[in-house]
């Protein structure tokens, strides 16, 4: 997980997840605006919480790849 969002904490790490992929959606470079206002979600969230809604994004994220 590291390598991949230069984090450790899922809920920092699905920050970054989110900010990637509204940069993706945009096709803006947004990503710098959008994470910090993630991370302020991310962090009302548990760990758990966190770490099944990363696991999500990577599963949108393969079923949109495969089709």
């Amino acid at each position: 997980m590291f390598a991949a969002y230069r984090e450790i904490e899922p809920c920092r790490a699905l920050a970054v997840e989110q900010a990637r992929r509204a940069e993706s959606a945009s096709g803006l470079p947004v990503a710098g605006l959008v994470e910090p206002i993630s991370r302020m979600q991310t962090s009302q969230l548990s760990t758990l919480e966190c770490s099944r809604d990363l696991v999500r994004s990577w599963s949108e994220r393969l079923s949109h790849e495969i089709h």
